[in-house]
Protein backbone atom coordinates (compact mmCIF):
# COMPACT_ATOMS: atom_id res chain seq x y z
CA UNK A 1 0.00 0.00 0.00
CA UNK A 2 1.86 3.56 -1.12
CA UNK A 3 1.58 6.45 1.23
CA UNK A 4 -1.18 8.55 -0.65
CA UNK A 5 -3.67 5.03 -0.52
CA UNK A 6 -3.50 5.59 3.04
CA UNK A 7 -6.81 6.91 4.86
CA UNK A 8 -5.99 9.80 7.49
CA UNK A 9 -6.94 8.29 10.83
CA UNK A 10 -5.33 8.04 14.31
CA UNK A 11 -5.08 4.28 13.81
CA UNK A 12 -2.88 4.67 10.91
CA UNK A 13 0.58 2.86 11.63
CA UNK A 14 4.11 4.03 11.44
CA UNK A 15 5.61 1.60 7.76
CA UNK A 16 9.37 1.42 6.49
CA UNK A 17 7.96 3.12 3.40
CA UNK A 18 7.14 6.00 5.43
CA UNK A 19 7.87 9.42 5.61
CA UNK A 20 6.92 12.23 7.67
CA UNK A 21 7.53 15.94 6.79
CA UNK A 22 6.73 19.23 8.34
CA UNK A 23 7.60 22.65 8.04
CA UNK A 24 7.77 25.43 10.77
CA UNK A 25 8.67 28.68 11.68
CA UNK A 26 11.67 30.16 13.91
CA UNK A 27 9.73 29.25 16.65
CA UNK A 28 9.01 25.70 15.94
CA UNK A 29 5.49 26.36 15.05
CA UNK A 30 4.11 24.20 12.60
CA UNK A 31 3.66 25.47 8.88
CA UNK A 32 2.18 22.40 7.28
CA UNK A 33 3.27 19.04 6.67
CA UNK A 34 2.35 15.73 4.41
CA UNK A 35 -1.03 13.72 5.33
CA UNK A 36 1.01 10.90 7.04
CA UNK A 37 2.51 13.13 9.75
CA UNK A 38 -1.01 13.88 10.83
CA UNK A 39 -2.26 10.75 10.62
CA UNK A 40 0.37 8.86 12.66
CA UNK A 41 0.10 11.75 14.65
CA UNK A 42 -3.50 11.18 15.23
CA UNK A 43 -4.24 14.95 15.83
CA UNK A 44 -6.54 16.73 13.26
CA UNK A 45 -5.16 18.99 11.22
CA UNK A 46 -6.88 22.02 12.44
CA UNK A 47 -4.95 21.58 15.60
CA UNK A 48 -1.98 20.63 14.61
CA UNK A 49 -1.41 23.73 11.74
CA UNK A 50 -0.43 26.94 14.33
CA UNK A 51 0.54 24.70 16.84
CA UNK A 52 3.90 24.21 18.15
CA UNK A 53 5.86 20.76 17.55
CA UNK A 54 5.87 20.09 21.22
CA UNK A 55 2.39 19.01 21.28
CA UNK A 56 3.65 15.80 19.66
CA UNK A 57 6.43 15.60 22.18
CA UNK A 58 6.83 12.51 24.94
CA UNK A 59 7.43 13.02 28.21
CA UNK A 60 9.85 9.74 28.26
CA UNK A 61 12.41 12.51 25.97
CA UNK A 62 15.47 14.13 27.66
CA UNK A 63 15.46 17.99 27.72
CA UNK A 64 19.07 17.51 26.77
CA UNK A 65 17.97 16.24 22.94
CA UNK A 66 16.08 19.35 22.37
CA UNK A 67 18.84 21.78 23.42
CA UNK A 68 21.10 20.01 21.88
CA UNK A 69 18.17 19.79 18.47
CA UNK A 70 17.54 23.59 18.53
CA UNK A 71 21.23 24.84 19.21
CA UNK A 72 22.57 22.70 16.17
CA UNK A 73 19.37 24.48 13.75
CA UNK A 74 19.79 28.04 15.13
CA UNK A 75 23.78 27.80 14.33
CA UNK A 76 22.34 27.18 11.10
CA UNK A 77 23.57 23.35 11.11
CA UNK A 78 21.36 20.32 10.32
CA UNK A 79 20.74 17.44 12.87
CA UNK A 80 19.51 13.77 12.97
CA UNK A 81 18.15 12.23 15.87
CA UNK A 82 16.07 9.86 17.45
CA UNK A 83 12.99 10.56 18.80
CA UNK A 84 9.79 9.36 20.75
CA UNK A 85 6.86 10.94 19.93
CA UNK A 86 3.27 11.09 21.79
CA UNK A 87 0.10 10.56 19.01
CA UNK A 88 -2.81 11.83 20.26
CA UNK A 89 -4.28 9.10 21.92
CA UNK A 90 -1.35 8.50 24.26
CA UNK A 91 0.28 5.81 22.49
CA UNK A 92 3.97 6.61 21.33
CA UNK A 93 6.28 6.04 17.67
CA UNK A 94 9.85 6.29 17.68
CA UNK A 95 11.37 8.19 14.65
CA UNK A 96 14.81 9.21 13.17
CA UNK A 97 14.08 12.91 12.45
CA UNK A 98 16.43 14.78 10.28
CA UNK A 99 16.19 19.27 10.80
CA UNK A 100 17.55 21.26 8.14
CA UNK A 101 17.44 25.25 8.24
CA UNK A 102 15.10 26.97 5.50
CA UNK A 103 15.40 30.68 5.41
CA UNK A 104 12.20 31.61 7.44
CA UNK A 105 12.07 27.94 9.73
CA UNK A 106 13.21 24.84 9.94
CA UNK A 107 11.56 21.76 8.05
CA UNK A 108 11.97 18.26 9.60
CA UNK A 109 11.69 14.28 7.23
CA UNK A 110 11.33 11.57 9.88
CA UNK A 111 12.40 7.55 9.28
CA UNK A 112 11.11 4.91 11.49
CA UNK A 113 14.23 3.75 13.40
CA UNK A 114 15.55 0.10 13.58
CA UNK A 115 18.88 -1.17 14.46
CA UNK A 116 21.16 -1.70 16.92
CA UNK A 117 22.45 1.56 17.59
CA UNK A 118 18.88 2.73 17.93
CA UNK A 119 18.18 -0.32 20.32
CA UNK A 120 21.64 1.90 22.47
CA UNK A 121 20.07 5.30 22.21
CA UNK A 122 17.03 4.10 23.59
CA UNK A 123 18.80 3.02 26.43
CA UNK A 124 20.63 6.05 26.55
CA UNK A 125 18.39 7.97 26.66
CA UNK A 126 16.51 6.23 29.84
CA UNK A 127 19.71 6.87 31.37
CA UNK A 128 19.94 10.54 31.07
CA UNK A 129 15.90 11.23 31.48
CA UNK A 130 16.96 9.76 35.12
CA UNK A 131 19.42 11.96 35.29
CA UNK A 132 17.63 15.06 34.92
CA UNK A 133 14.52 13.96 37.45
CA UNK A 134 17.00 12.95 40.43
CA UNK A 135 19.80 15.15 39.43
CA UNK A 136 17.93 18.34 38.55
CA UNK A 137 20.13 18.72 35.61
CA UNK A 138 19.96 22.07 33.11
CA UNK A 139 18.51 21.06 29.37
CA UNK A 140 22.64 21.87 28.51
CA UNK A 141 24.14 19.94 30.80
CA UNK A 142 22.05 17.22 30.15
CA UNK A 143 23.49 17.80 26.71
CA UNK A 144 26.86 17.58 27.79
CA UNK A 145 25.80 14.36 29.22
CA UNK A 146 24.66 13.08 26.15
CA UNK A 147 27.21 13.72 24.24
CA UNK A 148 29.74 11.81 26.71
CA UNK A 149 27.12 9.11 26.07
CA UNK A 150 27.75 9.39 22.56
CA UNK A 151 31.73 9.66 23.22
CA UNK A 152 31.74 6.41 25.14
CA UNK A 153 29.99 4.21 21.98
CA UNK A 154 33.36 5.28 20.19
CA UNK A 155 32.44 8.34 18.30
CA UNK A 156 34.51 11.55 17.85
CA UNK A 157 31.54 13.56 18.97
CA UNK A 158 27.91 14.27 18.34
CA UNK A 159 27.83 15.08 14.00
CA UNK A 160 29.77 12.12 13.62
CA UNK A 161 27.25 10.10 15.50
CA UNK A 162 24.20 11.32 13.62
CA UNK A 163 25.83 10.52 10.63
CA UNK A 164 26.55 6.83 11.46
CA UNK A 165 22.76 6.57 12.11
CA UNK A 166 21.53 8.30 9.14
CA UNK A 167 23.79 6.71 6.92
CA UNK A 168 22.45 2.91 8.77
CA UNK A 169 18.81 4.07 9.08
CA UNK A 170 19.02 4.87 5.10
CA UNK A 171 20.98 1.66 4.38
CA UNK A 172 18.67 -0.54 6.92
CA UNK A 173 15.60 1.01 4.67
CA UNK A 174 16.84 0.75 1.40
CA UNK A 175 17.54 -3.03 2.21
CA UNK A 176 14.41 -3.67 3.70
CA UNK A 177 12.16 -2.40 0.84
CA UNK A 178 14.17 -3.18 -1.91
CA UNK A 179 15.64 -0.35 -2.99
CA UNK A 180 18.74 -0.16 -4.79
CA UNK A 181 21.32 1.55 -3.00
CA UNK A 182 22.50 4.76 -3.09
CA UNK A 183 25.79 4.55 -4.77
CA UNK A 184 27.10 8.05 -3.92
CA UNK A 185 26.58 7.23 -0.35
CA UNK A 186 27.99 4.31 -0.18
CA UNK A 187 31.14 5.63 -1.99
CA UNK A 188 31.12 7.88 0.86
CA UNK A 189 30.61 5.51 3.27
CA UNK A 190 33.64 3.72 1.85
CA UNK A 191 36.03 6.90 2.13
CA UNK A 192 34.50 7.85 5.60
CA UNK A 193 35.42 4.41 7.08
CA UNK A 194 38.63 4.08 5.12
CA UNK A 195 39.59 7.55 7.08
CA UNK A 196 38.93 6.27 10.37
CA UNK A 197 41.64 3.40 9.67
CA UNK A 198 43.89 5.86 8.41
CA UNK A 199 43.06 8.07 11.70
CA UNK A 200 43.87 5.33 13.88
CA UNK A 201 47.60 4.90 12.12
CA UNK A 202 48.39 8.52 12.76
CA UNK A 203 47.51 8.74 16.65
CA UNK A 204 49.68 4.99 16.74
CA UNK A 205 52.30 7.11 15.16
CA UNK A 206 52.14 9.73 17.34
CA UNK A 207 52.56 7.59 20.58
CA UNK A 208 55.29 5.55 19.08
CA UNK A 209 57.07 8.48 18.46
CA UNK A 210 56.85 10.15 22.01
CA UNK A 211 58.10 6.55 23.26
CA UNK A 212 60.86 6.70 20.48
CA UNK A 213 62.56 10.20 21.85
CA UNK A 214 64.18 8.05 24.72
CA UNK A 215 66.39 6.14 22.55
CA UNK A 216 68.67 9.06 21.67
CA UNK A 217 68.49 10.01 25.22
CA UNK A 218 70.11 6.48 25.84
CA UNK A 219 72.49 6.18 22.66
CA UNK A 220 74.11 9.60 24.17
CA UNK A 221 73.99 8.27 28.07
CA UNK A 222 76.15 5.40 26.87
CA UNK A 223 78.36 6.96 24.21
CA UNK A 224 79.43 8.92 27.49
CA UNK A 225 81.09 5.49 28.75
CA UNK A 226 82.89 5.15 25.70
CA UNK A 227 85.56 8.41 25.91
CA UNK A 228 86.26 9.65 22.38
CA UNK A 229 85.57 6.73 21.09
CA UNK A 230 81.66 7.43 21.76
CA UNK A 231 81.98 11.01 20.30
CA UNK A 232 80.33 9.84 17.03
CA UNK A 233 77.54 8.66 19.30
CA UNK A 234 76.62 11.65 20.43
CA UNK A 235 76.29 13.04 16.68
CA UNK A 236 74.36 10.54 15.81
CA UNK A 237 71.91 10.56 18.71
CA UNK A 238 71.88 14.34 17.71
CA UNK A 239 70.86 13.73 14.47
CA UNK A 240 67.87 11.30 15.74
CA UNK A 241 66.80 14.00 17.55
CA UNK A 242 66.68 16.30 14.79
CA UNK A 243 64.88 13.72 11.89
CA UNK A 244 62.40 12.63 14.45
CA UNK A 245 61.23 16.36 15.90
CA UNK A 246 60.98 17.06 12.08
CA UNK A 247 58.91 13.94 11.64
CA UNK A 248 56.85 14.72 14.52
CA UNK A 249 56.30 18.26 13.46
CA UNK A 250 54.94 16.38 10.11
CA UNK A 251 52.51 13.97 12.20
CA UNK A 252 51.21 17.21 13.83
CA UNK A 253 50.31 19.09 10.32
CA UNK A 254 48.90 15.78 9.45
CA UNK A 255 46.59 15.26 12.27
CA UNK A 256 45.27 18.64 11.70
CA UNK A 257 44.43 18.56 8.44
CA UNK A 258 42.81 15.08 8.72
CA UNK A 259 40.92 16.33 11.40
CA UNK A 260 39.82 18.73 9.29
CA UNK A 261 39.07 15.89 6.72
CA UNK A 262 37.10 13.80 8.70
CA UNK A 263 34.66 17.23 9.60
CA UNK A 264 34.49 17.51 5.77
CA UNK A 265 34.12 13.83 4.77
CA UNK A 266 31.12 13.56 8.27
CA UNK A 267 29.38 17.01 6.90
CA UNK A 268 29.21 15.29 3.29
CA UNK A 269 27.85 12.19 3.87
CA UNK A 270 25.43 13.36 5.99
CA UNK A 271 24.77 16.43 3.08
CA UNK A 272 24.55 13.40 0.90
CA UNK A 273 21.84 11.35 2.73
CA UNK A 274 19.46 14.53 3.67
CA UNK A 275 19.72 15.02 -0.14
CA UNK A 276 18.64 11.52 -0.82
CA UNK A 277 15.45 12.07 1.62
CA UNK A 278 14.67 15.18 0.27
CA UNK A 279 14.51 13.86 -2.94
CA UNK A 280 11.82 11.48 -1.67
CA UNK A 281 10.11 14.22 0.05
CA UNK A 282 9.49 15.94 -3.24
CA UNK A 283 7.80 13.33 -4.35
CA UNK A 284 5.85 12.55 -1.48
CA UNK A 285 4.39 15.83 -1.65
CA UNK A 286 3.82 16.10 -5.15
CA UNK A 287 1.65 12.95 -5.04
CA UNK A 288 -0.39 14.18 -1.96
CA UNK A 289 -3.93 13.46 -2.42
CA UNK A 290 -5.24 14.24 0.97
CA UNK A 291 -5.94 18.10 0.69
CA UNK A 292 -5.61 20.12 4.21
CA UNK A 293 -7.00 23.75 4.63
CA UNK A 294 -4.21 26.48 4.50
CA UNK A 295 -1.15 23.99 2.75
CA UNK A 296 -1.16 24.55 -1.05
CA UNK A 297 0.91 21.67 -2.45
CA UNK A 298 2.74 23.40 -5.39
CA UNK A 299 4.45 25.66 -3.02
CA UNK A 300 5.72 23.15 -0.72
CA UNK A 301 6.77 21.42 -3.61
CA UNK A 302 8.98 24.48 -4.99
CA UNK A 303 10.22 25.13 -1.30
CA UNK A 304 11.24 21.52 -1.06
CA UNK A 305 12.88 21.65 -4.49
CA UNK A 306 14.79 24.43 -3.66
CA UNK A 307 15.79 22.74 -0.28
CA UNK A 308 16.71 19.84 -2.56
CA UNK A 309 18.97 21.90 -4.28
CA UNK A 310 20.86 24.02 -1.77
CA UNK A 311 22.00 20.77 0.28
CA UNK A 312 22.77 18.69 -3.08
CA UNK A 313 25.22 22.02 -3.70
CA UNK A 314 26.86 21.84 0.08
CA UNK A 315 27.06 18.26 -0.63
CA UNK A 316 28.98 18.61 -3.73
CA UNK A 317 31.04 21.18 -2.38
CA UNK A 318 31.57 18.90 0.48
CA UNK A 319 33.12 16.52 -1.45
CA UNK A 320 35.32 18.98 -3.61
CA UNK A 321 36.54 20.19 -0.40
CA UNK A 322 37.81 16.89 1.02
CA UNK A 323 39.19 16.13 -2.22
CA UNK A 324 41.18 19.38 -2.05
CA UNK A 325 42.56 18.38 1.84
CA UNK A 326 43.52 15.19 0.34
CA UNK A 327 46.07 16.58 -2.33
CA UNK A 328 48.24 18.01 0.05
CA UNK A 329 48.29 15.08 2.07
CA UNK A 330 50.62 12.99 -0.50
CA UNK A 331 53.58 16.05 0.03
CA UNK A 332 53.57 15.56 3.52
CA UNK A 333 53.92 11.32 3.28
CA UNK A 334 56.46 11.71 0.89
CA UNK A 335 58.48 13.69 3.19
CA UNK A 336 57.63 12.10 6.11
CA UNK A 337 59.33 8.65 4.09
CA UNK A 338 61.92 11.05 3.54
CA UNK A 339 62.80 11.21 6.96
CA UNK A 340 62.32 7.57 7.69
CA UNK A 341 65.44 6.96 4.49
CA UNK A 342 67.65 9.85 6.78
CA UNK A 343 66.68 7.64 10.27
CA UNK A 344 67.67 4.00 8.34
CA UNK A 345 70.90 5.91 7.28
CA UNK A 346 71.72 6.97 10.90
CA UNK A 347 71.06 3.38 11.87
CA UNK A 348 73.54 1.93 9.45
CA UNK A 349 76.36 4.27 10.69
CA UNK A 350 75.80 3.57 14.11
CA UNK A 351 76.24 -0.26 13.45
CA UNK A 352 79.41 0.47 11.81
CA UNK A 353 80.76 2.67 14.53
CA UNK A 354 80.07 -0.24 17.24
CA UNK A 355 81.54 -2.46 14.95
CA UNK A 356 84.67 -0.30 15.24
CA UNK A 357 84.71 -0.64 18.46
CA UNK A 358 85.89 -3.62 20.87
CA UNK A 359 84.56 -2.46 24.21
CA UNK A 360 81.79 -4.53 26.31
CA UNK A 361 79.98 -0.74 26.82
CA UNK A 362 78.93 -1.45 23.07
CA UNK A 363 76.45 -4.15 24.10
CA UNK A 364 74.42 -1.36 25.35
CA UNK A 365 74.57 0.18 22.20
CA UNK A 366 73.67 -2.80 20.18
CA UNK A 367 70.37 -3.31 21.88
CA UNK A 368 69.60 0.31 21.30
CA UNK A 369 70.44 0.14 17.70
CA UNK A 370 68.33 -3.28 17.38
CA UNK A 371 65.28 -1.48 18.96
CA UNK A 372 65.41 1.23 16.34
CA UNK A 373 65.33 -1.39 13.39
CA UNK A 374 62.26 -2.93 15.12
CA UNK A 375 60.86 0.67 15.54
CA UNK A 376 61.38 1.66 11.84
CA UNK A 377 60.05 -1.55 10.43
CA UNK A 378 56.86 -1.05 12.41
CA UNK A 379 56.49 2.80 11.21
CA UNK A 380 57.66 2.03 7.80
CA UNK A 381 55.01 -0.58 7.93
CA UNK A 382 52.60 1.87 9.66
CA UNK A 383 53.47 4.46 6.80
CA UNK A 384 52.53 2.17 4.33
CA UNK A 385 48.96 1.90 5.52
CA UNK A 386 48.39 5.12 5.76
CA UNK A 387 49.57 5.97 2.16
CA UNK A 388 47.45 3.28 0.81
CA UNK A 389 44.37 3.98 2.65
CA UNK A 390 44.66 8.17 1.95
CA UNK A 391 44.35 6.99 -1.55
CA UNK A 392 41.64 4.72 -1.31
CA UNK A 393 39.69 8.01 0.22
CA UNK A 394 40.59 9.96 -2.87
CA UNK A 395 39.21 7.33 -4.93
CA UNK A 396 35.99 6.70 -3.32
CA UNK A 397 35.65 10.67 -3.29
CA UNK A 398 36.38 10.89 -7.19
CA UNK A 399 34.27 7.78 -7.42
CA UNK A 400 31.14 9.85 -5.35
CA UNK A 401 31.90 12.84 -7.33
CA UNK A 402 31.53 11.22 -10.38
CA UNK A 403 28.20 9.79 -9.37
CA UNK A 404 27.30 13.11 -8.29
CA UNK A 405 28.08 14.66 -11.49
CA UNK A 406 25.92 12.46 -13.41
CA UNK A 407 22.87 12.49 -11.29
CA UNK A 408 23.21 16.21 -11.45
CA UNK A 409 22.92 15.82 -15.37
CA UNK A 410 20.16 14.00 -15.74
CA UNK A 411 18.21 15.84 -13.06
CA UNK A 412 18.92 18.94 -15.18
CA UNK A 413 18.23 16.77 -18.23
CA UNK A 414 14.52 15.97 -16.44
CA UNK A 415 13.77 19.34 -14.76
CA UNK A 416 14.18 21.00 -19.07
CA UNK A 417 11.98 18.38 -19.87
CA UNK A 418 9.19 19.25 -17.16
CA UNK A 419 10.03 22.65 -18.52
CA UNK A 420 9.22 22.27 -22.64
CA UNK A 421 6.49 20.22 -21.53
CA UNK A 422 4.95 22.91 -19.62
Amino acid sequence: MSNTDKCVSASTKFEMADILVSRTDKRGVIQTANALFQSVSGHPWEKLRHAPHKVIRHQDMPKGVFWLFWTMLQQGDPIGAFVKNKSENGEHYWVFAIATPLDDGYMSVRLKPQGPLFETIVKSYEKLLAAEQSKEVTPEESAAMLVEHIKDLGFRDYKAFMTKAVTEQIGMRDQELGNPTNVMIAHMAKAMEAWEKVSVEIHKTIEAFAKFERLPVNMRIQATHLSDAGNAFGVIAGNFTTLTGQIKGLISSLLKSGTALESALLEGLFLTCVTQLQTEVVDVFRHEVHQMDGVDKDTEVSIMQAQNQRYNAKSTEGLKVSASQLDGFNSIFASIKTLHSGISVMRVTADIEISQIQNLQTASLSAIVEELEKFLQTEGDRLTLMVDGASLVQHEIKCALEVNAKNNKSLDAYSGGLLKAS
